[in-house]
């Protein structure tokens, strides 16, 4: 019995020097526990680059949260606003409740979308208009430690580099069979890819004129375009002599051959049209 009481009168004495008036006291082992406690530290690793495509690209940010206390720090708020091109794009916050490991290093991935839709009035002429977008972020990661809420601020900003439109060029026409009432031509031309990222091209749809009058249209097969590649293509060309009529002199006298090839590639989310006037020498 005369344990116990020992313990009981022990507690009593100190809750009377924190409550019974040695406020005092009390401030200077909370200032111990301040003192103690070392603030966690946020540290920006990288941005990575995911889902990219004509639609837009998922910005990926990674921070490293350093814990140098041995108890656990819950990272429990974010907020964050994102700015593209100097204009505020989004800003959000959120609740977390993630508890990050004491004496350590947490990895805290912060990934944001972009639709690149949502950045101009047309995405075709965004996408021609655009090489990157200069992004920053702006966030802070609220924190629950036993000292009470912490926010931990940071300011990321750069350059996320965006899928560029493929490019068509005409190599050439060649003769591949001529008689009295027609020939037979093969027009090859590139598509290529000039970005970073692959391309799904679904089809090329085309028209061939010879000195403006109309000879064929056709749809070209689609392929996918790996990043900065080009695919070769070719496609058969049958001239009626007859059907070209006074053109088909005007070529002959002039010895050059004009002709144009226009169209429209057919990228899925856009289509991306194209002319190309050609004057070939005979």
């Amino acid at each position: 019995m005369a344990l116990k009481f020992r313990l009981v009168f022990a507690a009593s004495i100190a809750v009377l020097l924190c409550g019974g008036g040695l406020l005092a006291s009390c401030a200077a082992l909370q200032g111990l526990g301040r003192e103690a406690f070392k603030s966690p530290e946020i540290s920006f690793k990288d941005v990575k680059l995911r889902d990219v495509s004509l639609a837009g690209t998922t910005l990926d940010f990674e921070f490293e949260l350093l814990n140098p206390n041995p108890v656990a720090v819950t990272f429990a708020t974010l907020d964050y606003q994102l700015d593209i091109d100097g204009s505020q794009f989004v800003k959000g916050e959120s609740d977390k409740g993630v508890e990050m490991k004491a004496n350590g290093s947490s990895t805290i991935n912060v990934p944001l979308t972009v639709e690149f839709k949502e950045l101009a009035d047309s995405l075709l002429a965004f996408l021609k208009a655009k090489d990157s977008i200069a992004y920053r972020l702006q966030a802070g990661f609220g924190l629950k430690t036993p000292l009470g809420p912490l926010r931990l601020p940071v300011d990321v900003d750069g350059d996320a580099p965006v899928p560029k439109l493929p490019k068509i060029s005409v190599q050439g026409v060649k003769l591949d069979k001529l008689d009295m009432t027609g020939a037979a031509l093969s027009l090859a031309f590139d598509l290529e890819n000039r970005g970073s990222f692959p391309l799904q091209i679904q089809g090329i749809d085309y028209a061939f004129q010879i000195a403006e009058v109309d000879v064929t249209s056709g749809v070209a097969e689609g392929a996918k375009l790996e990043a900065s590649s080009q695919t070769a293509y070719t496609i058969p060309i049958a001239l009626d002599f007859f059907k070209l009529g006074r053109s088909m002199l005007k070529v002959i006298q002039s010895k050059t051959f004009p002709y144009d090839f226009r169209g429209k590639i057919d990228l899925g989310l856009l289509e991306q049209p194209f002319e190309l006037q050609v004057v070939a020498e005979l």
